[in-house]
């Protein structure tokens, strides 16, 4: 059983924490074939799905779009909420416990369009509510090739900081780079999330902490997930790069 005053102080204290094979080899098996049956429907004969979802992003953007939103709305992804629930509750000040905005991002390869630079989460989404995410590889394990997330340690102490926005490219993902992140940097070191599949990286709302570039050869799919312990009714609770 996991020792969660342990767990809450290591989380507390870095602003991160990685939690090994937490995930139900049953619940994750269905929820990979889920994924896996979606792409199947969008395939060409004797592509597999890194190849699928590369030719996707390269020439049919809108129905990959699709595809992500049909992924977040799966069964089999209620179920690994469960798992997440179990943990939010152990981990988040008392409330009543909501998820919000799971997906599953699409890291090309050699790609950096869809690398996140540095951010918090509370940027993008501003909840006046405590909030953990959850970020785990699901096909492949993930590694510093194929563009794991990497984080700065102990960065969530700075709270929510101002940004500057940008974007790589008029189709890339919007940024919202903390203010002097050449100095927060220097200061705080940078940790990567190296994870197996099964295993899960959480992390604050306010920890500072991007994607990589992806130099492997097959699309890095990753889960995100969000738990909320709601105390009190926000402002707003749905959240879009649009608002920026």
């Amino acid at each position: 059983m996991a020792d969660y005053n342990k767990l809450k102080m290591e989380l507390e204290e870095n602003g991160f924490l990685i939690l090994r094979d937490v995930i139900p080899e049953p619940l994750f098996s269905k929820f990979r074939a889920d994924i896996y049956n979606i792409f199947q429907l969008a395939a060409l004969q004797e592509e597999d799905i890194f190849q699928t979802c590369a030719r996707l992003d390269n020439n049919d953007k809108a129905q990959l779009f699709t595809i992500s939103q049909i992924i977040e709305r799966l069964e089999s992804y209620f179920g690994l909420m469960a798992v997440f629930f179990d943990i939010g509750r152990n981990l988040l000040p008392h409330g009543t416990l909501v998820e919000f905005a799971n997906t599953v991002l699409f890291g090309m390869p050699s790609d950096e369009r869809l690398a996140y630079d540095w951010h918090q989460e509370s940027n993008f989404i501003p909840i006046d509510n405590p909030v953990i995410h959850f970020h785990f590889p699901v096909f492949e394990n993930a590694t510093m090739l194929n563009g794991t997330m990497s984080v700065l340690k102990g960065s969530h102490k700075l709270g929510t900081i101002p940004y500057i926005k940008s974007k790589k490219a008029s189709n890339a993902y919007t940024n919202l780079v903390p203010e002097n992140i050449v100095e927060i940097k220097e200061k705080y070191g940078e940790e990567h999330f190296i994870l197996g599949v099964g295993d899960v990286g959480i992390f604050h709302h306010d920890l500072v902490h991007r994607s990589n570039s992806n130099a492997s050869t097959k699309t890095r799919f990753s889960g995100v997930c969000r738990v909320s312990s709601i105390s009190k009714i926000p402002e707003k609770f749905s959240f879009s790069t649009d608002d920026f």
